[in-house]
C-alpha cells in the first residue's frame, strides 16, 4: 500500500482542478456512462432482432422443406390465388410461424409437346433491352396462361427465377408482363440482368429462337415479407428419371431419289419400362422418311414425310428404328441434315447426322450433274424462289462450244458468203453461194421437209438436235471428257425451226465478264444474230440483257462457264469450283431471267428421268417459273465406268 504517499500529496500545496472543473468532469463522465449503457442496450436489441430473423429464416426453410416434399409427391395443385401453405403434419411452431404461400408458374404437366418444348423463345433474345419473346399460351395452368400466372405472383411481391436453355445464367423477371390477357399471341418478358440472355458458350451472342424457357413449376415465398424469402421448384431432383442416350453415325450416304436404309441409330434408356417420345426430321422438306415395317401397337405420325413422330417402349423404339429409310426428292443432291429429338420423362436429348446425297446421273458416265432451279428471282430480297428443280447431266462432245452449237448462215453484209461451224478445231468454214452459178446451198432451209431431222445445219440457226416448239432448250456442254480440261459451257436455244417465230427479253447474271459473245475468235461462246446483243460484251458486273427474235428458224446463245485462273484444284477443273461473282453480291449461280416473251411456254431441259433411269429432254411449264438458275457450287462429277 502507498497510503503515505497519498497523504503527502494532499498535504503538499500544488496546482489542481477547480471546483467548477470537477463538476464539469463529473457531468461529462455521467454523459459518457449513459451513452455506454445505451450502446450496450441497443446492441442487445439488435442481437435479439437478428436472432429472431434467423429463427424466422430457419422456420421458412423448414416450411419450404415440407412444401418440397409435397412437390416431389405431386401433391401441389395449380392455382392463380397463391394460397397460404397449410400442413397439419408440421410441428406446431411452424404452423404458428409467419406463413409461406405457394404460387403456380408452369404448374403440373409435361414441358413438351412430343419432343418439342412447349415454352420456348419465339425469337432471338434482345440483350440490349434485357428482354425476350414468349408465346402467351405455351402453357395453361389453373385456367390461366403462363403470363397471367407470372403477373399474379409479381403483384404479391414474389419473385420468379428461371433459366434459358443454353443461356449464361439465372434470369429473374423484372416487370409484370404487359397485355397478358390480350389476343396477342406473343408477349415480351423483361429480366433484371441481361447476362442470362446471352449464350453460355459465347456471351456476345443472344440465346436463339426455339430454345426452351425453363420456368419453375411453383414458387414459395413469405406472405408477410416476400423479398426476404422465396424459393423456386423446377423439377424434383430425386424423382426417378431414366438415363437417355442417342447413338447415330455422323454421316450417311444416299443416291438422289434412291430409297436408302439408315442403319445404326439407337436410343437407349436405363429404365426399360420408360415411355420414349421421338421426333426425326430432315432439313429439306421435300425429302422423306419412312419405315419398312411398324411394330404392333405403335402409331407413326407423318410416315413418308420429312418429319415423323412416335412413342413407345425402348424395345419398340429399337425395333422401329431398325426399319428407318430415307429417300431424297428426285433431282435433289447435296447435304441433308437428319435430326433426332428424344424424350424420356423430364430428360431430352438431341443428335444429328449429315446425309450426303450424291447425284443420280441416270446411268450417264463421265458427265457432270447440276441442279437446275426453276422459279422466280426476287430482286428485292436478292433470293431465288424455287418452285421446281431437276438434275441435269451435261453433254460432252470433244467439240468446241461454237462447233457443237453448229451455226449456219450468211455473213453480215456479205449475202453471198456463208459461214458454217462444222470443224473440230473451232475454226469456221466459209462457203460462197451464188444461186445463178448453181452453188450448193450450205444450210438447210427451215421449211424443208427434212429440216427437223437431227444433225441438220439450219439456215440462221444452230444445228438441229432436240429442240421443241415454243420452248427454251437448256443444257450443259463439256468440251472434253477429261476433268483436267477447263471445258464447260451453258447453252440456251430459243424455240425450234417450226413455222412460227417469236421474240423474248432476257437478263443474264453471274456470267463471265468482259467476254464478247459475238466474236468468232472466241471458240467458247457464240451469239446467234449478233445485232440482238447490244452491247455484245458481257458487262464487268457479269450481267447482260439479250433480245432474241426469230422467224421460222430458231435462235440461241452459248455462255462460257470458264473457271478462273485459280479454279483448278488438285489438277482438275470441276464445275463446283466456278465462282464468278463480279458484282460481289455473294451469289455465284448463273441465272437467266425471262422478262417478256410472246410465245415461249415451256422449258426444255436435259434432265434425269423421274424414274432415275436414263436422261432425256423434259418439258416444264414456264408460266409460274420464268427464271432458271444453276446451283453451280453443288455440281458433282458423275461416276466413271
Amino acid at each position: 500500500m502507498r497510503s503515505t504517499n497519498i497523504d503527502v500529496r494532499f498535504k503538499k500545496p500544488h496546482s489542481g482542478f477547480s471546483t467548477i472543473e470537477l463538476l464539469v468532469a463529473l457531468s461529462l463522465f455521467a454523459v459518457v456512462s449513459v451513452a455506454a449503457i445505451q450502446f450496450v442496450s441497443q446492441n442487445k436489441i439488435s442481437l435479439l432482432q437478428g436472432r429472431n430473423e434467423l429463427t424466422t429464416q430457419q422456420k421458412n426453410e423448414a416450411i419450404a422443406a415440407f412444401i418440397y416434399d409435397d412437390f416431389r409427391r405431386d401433391q401441389l395443385s395449380d392455382t392463380l390465388q397463391s394460397p397460404v401453405y397449410i400442413n397439419s403434419t408440421m410441428p406446431q411452431d411452424l404452423q404458428d410461424a409467419p406463413p409461406l404461400v405457394v404460387g403456380t408458374v408452369f404448374g403440373n404437366g409435361s414441358r413438351y409437346n412430343g419432343t418439342v418444348p412447349k415454352c420456348k423463345l419465339s425469337s432471338d433474345a434482345i440483350i440490349r433491352f434485357s428482354t425476350f419473346s414468349i408465346e402467351k399460351n405455351c402453357k395453361d395452368a389453373a385456367g390461366h396462361n403462363i403470363a397471367e400466372n407470372i403477373n399474379a405472383i409479381l403483384s404479391r411481391g414474389g419473385k420468379i427465377a428461371f433459366a434459358l436453355e443454353g443461356g449464361g445464367g439465372r434470369c429473374t423477371v423484372s416487370l409484370p408482363i404487359q397485355n397478358a390477357s390480350s389476343s396477342n399471341p406473343s408477349l415480351r418478358v423483361f429480366v433484371e440482368d441481361a447476362t442470362c440472355l446471352t449464350q453460355a458458350a459465347n456471351q456476345s451472342l443472344p440465346v436463339k429462337a426455339g430454345q426452351q424457357i425453363i420456368f419453375p413449376r411453383y414458387v414459395a415465398y413469405s406472405r408477410d415479407n416476400p423479398g426476404s424469402f422465396y424459393t423456386s421448384m423446377i423439377e424434383p431432383i430425386d424423382k426417378s428419371a431414366p438415363g437417355l442416350t442417342i447413338e447415330m453415325p455422323a454421316i450417311f450416304t444416299s443416291i438422289s431419289s434412291v430409297l436408302t436404309a439408315l442403319k445404326d441409330i439407337g436410343v437407349y434408356a436405363l429404365d426399360t419400362a420408360a415411355q420414349l417420345s421421338l421426333e426425326i426430321n430432315t432439313s429439306h422438306p421435300t425429302n422423306r422418311l419412312r419405315f419398312s415395317s411398324i411394330p404392333s401397337g405403335m402409331t407413326i405420325t407423318g410416315d413418308n414425310s420429312s418429319n415423323v413422330m412416335f412413342q413407345g417402349s425402348p424395345t419398340q423404339v429399337a425395333s422401329l428404328l431398325s426399319n428407318l429409310q430415307y429417300q431424297s426428292d428426285n433431282g435433289f443432291f447435296g447435304d441433308d441434315i437428319l435430326t433426332l429429338n428424344a424424350r424420356a420423362g423430364i430428360i431430352s436429348r438431341t443428335a444429328s447426322s449429315t446425309i450426303k446425297v450424291t447425284a443420280n446421273c441416270g446411268g450417264v458416265a463421265n458427265g457432270t450433274a447440276t441442279r437446275f432451279d426453276l422459279g422466280r428471282y426476287n430482286a428485292s430480297s436478292k433470293t431465288f424462289e424455287v418452285r421446281e428443280f431437276v438434275t441435269t447431266v451435261s453433254v460432252w462432245s470433244n467439240l468446241y462450244p461454237q462447233d457443237y452449237y453448229g451455226y449456219c448462215g450468211p455473213l453480215k453484209n456479205q449475202p453471198k458468203q456463208y459461214v458454217r461451224f462444222d470443224r473440230t478445231d473451232g475454226v469456221p468454214s466459209y462457203y460462197q453461194y451464188i444461186k445463178e452459178q448453181g452453188d450448193p446451198f450450205p444450210c438447210t432451209r427451215p421449211h424443208a421437209a427434212d429440216a427437223n431431222l437431227p444433225g441438220k445445219y439450219i439456215n440462221y440457226s444452230p444445228k438441229n438436235r432436240d429442240e421443241v416448239p415454243d420452248s427454251v432448250t437448256v443444257f450443259l456442254h463439256e468440251q472434253h471428257n477429261l476433268n483436267t480440261v477447263d471445258r464447260f459451257s451453258l447453252f440456251f436455244v430459243f424455240d425450234d425451226n417450226d413455222k412460227t417465230g417469236g421474240k423474248a427479253y432476257f437478263n443474264l447474271n453471274n456470267i463471265e465478264p468482259n467476254r464478247d459473245l459475238t466474236s468468232f475468235a472466241d471458240k467458247f461462246t457464240f451469239a446467234d444474230d449478233p445485232h440482238e446483243y447490244r452491247p455484245s460484251t458481257i458487262h464487268s458486273s457479269g450481267k447482260l440483257r439479250i433480245t432474241p427474235g426469230w422467224d421460222k428458224s430458231h435462235d440461241g446463245v452459248v455462255l462460257p462457264l470458264r473457271l478462273p485462273s485459280n479454279g483448278k484444284r488438285n489438277g482438275t477443273y470441276e464445275l463446283e469450283f466456278y465462282n464468278q461473282d463480279p458484282d460481289g453480291d455473294g451469289d455465284v449461280n448463273p441465272r437467266l431471267e425471262m422478262l417478256l416473251t410472246d410465245n415461249i411456254t415451256k422449258w426444255n431441259i436435259r434432265a434425269v428421268n423421274d424414274s432415275g433411269i436414263g436422261v432425256s429432254y423434259r418439258q416444264f411449264t414456264i408460266r409460274d417459273k420464268p427464271d432458271i438458275q444453276l446451283r453451280i457450287s453443288e455440281s458433282q462429277r458423275c461416276p466413271t465406268p
